[in-house]
């Protein structure tokens, strides 16, 4: 999976996912925390980071594609 601020811009992440219950709609993404402090921090506490992701099969077709939107982590709380 890639995730990008628009479409067709500079790639901010890669990683991968899994089938969990297709007909549930159900995925699970995988990224290191090495990998997601690449991201850009989100404007504002209430404002998330608006960005595309893109789900490419085995052959590396285009499977699915939308906006994600990135919050920013809440800590737990103490």
């Amino acid at each position: 999976m890639e995730i990008r601020r628009k479409k067709g811009g500079p790639l901010l992440l890669s990683f991968t996912y899994a089938a969990v219950s297709l007909s549930n709609g159900q995925i699970s993404f995988t990224a290191t925390a090495a990998q997601t402090e690449t991201l850009p921090k989100p404007p504002a506490a209430d404002k998330p980071l608006v960005a595309y992701y893109g789900i490419r099969d085995a052959q590396n077709n285009l499977y699915a594609n939308g906006p994600a939107h990135i919050y920013d982590a809440i800590p737990d709380p103490a």
